[in-house]
């Protein structure tokens, strides 16, 4: 009697781990045996929280798949660019979060490498861009360049307030991706959480359960108080880099201001998207964008981070204000890209 039991439990056993082995083996056949976390974090030192881990990788973002290259200096590589990050006379480092990074893009798509294309060899683009950091970060990040640099500081509207609040950062690497502090990922094994039965769990919760974020804290009628504070540090930040003459700043509007179908992604759910004050920035792209022919197509579906089209309109604005104002020759070809239209 004992032993029927024991046969059928090992029988009942070993056809579960079969379904799930099967189930495995499916999911990653549907994906084309891609990585489907984004696998190119690292644990940073002296006091460094995380930094990008060297090397090419490959992960799948909503199910298309992403090439992310990272080079010896720890940044995004440019395939536009040189590997050598001082091979020009006149270097241009973007510093940012996520959209600097160009998350959810190819390597081919981010700000970097269009902005490369645009304004020619004579110029080196650095993409120093880190998600998750905020303008705490941008600060230290600009500390390291010299005043001749072309600095361009690119503030996220959606959560560059909030990153704000203090410098550090509210996320750790596991399994070289990072994840939140204290949430069940953190302590997961790497064989568990790099198996796609654990990405496909977890994109099926998020779609039965979706996450809903907050509006930007400039435009949250909820949080105007500590919105004054925060815009004041935000400004004593900005002005600490007036120090390099040929500083640059955007600000990647929230999504919502340029598509009101937005608004019913985050909570509260506002009638319109208005807001108390700007981040500072150089060139209008609120005007811009909303007077593109393709405005509903400038951020990723379901996501607030700038498209690949978004991140093109984004470039060669950037790049006409380059050429305008830090010519790094002043030969006839620069100054016709200079005056060239936006497309």
């Amino acid at each position: 009697m004992g032993n029927r039991v024991l046969k059928n439990t090992a029988r009942h056993l070993l056809l579960f781990l079969a379904a799930v082995a099967g189930l495995e083996l499916l999911l990653n056949a549907r994906s084309g045996f891609s990585n489907t976390l984004p696998n190119f974090f690292q644990p940073g030192a002296g006091g460094t929280a995380y930094v990008l881990k060297h090397g090419r990788h490959r992960y799948l973002h909503r199910g298309r798949p992403v090439n992310v290259s990272i080079n010896g200096q720890g940044h995004r590589y440019s395939p536009g660019g040189d590997r050598n990050e001082n091979s020009a006379p006149q270097r241009v480092v973007l510093i940012g979060d996520s959209q600097v990074f160009g998350w959810g893009l190819d390597d081919a798509e981010t700000l970097s490498n269009r902005l490369q294309a645009h304004i020619g060899p004579d110029y080196r683009v650095i993409n120093k861009g880190l998600p998750g950091t905020g303008p705490w970060s941008y600060w230290e990040s600009a500390a390291e360049e010299t005043p001749d640099t072309i600095l361009v500081t690119v503030y996220t509207e959606i959560n560059d307030g909030q990153d704000s609040y203090t410098r550090d950062t509210f996320a750790r690497v596991n399994c070289s991706t990072l994840v939140v502090p204290g949430g069940p990922a953190e302590t997961l094994p790497c064989w568990m959480m790099e198996t796609a039965l654990f990405s496909f769990i977890v994109d099926a919760r998020n779609m039965l359960s979706p996450y809903h974020l907050a509006p930007p804290i400039n435009c949250n009628p909820l949080t105007r108080s500590a919105a004054a504070v925060i815009q004041t540090r935000i400004e004593t930040l900005d002005q600490r880099l007036d120090i390099f003459p040929k500083r640059i700043r955007l600000a990647i509007p929230w999504d919502a201001r340029i598509d009101s179908r937005r608004l019913a992604n985050y909570r509260p759910v506002l009638a319109q998207a208005q807001c108390f004050w700007a981040f500072p920035g150089d060139i209008d792209l609120v005007s811009h964008m909303t007077s593109a022919e393709n405005r509903l197509d400038l951020f990723q579906r379901d996501d607030q981070h700038l498209s690949a089209e978004g991140v093109d309109l984004v470039a060669a604005l950037l790049a006409r204000h380059i050429l305008a104002r830090h010519p790094a020759t002043t030969g006839e070809e620069q100054n016709q890209k200079a005056q060239a239209p936006i497309k």
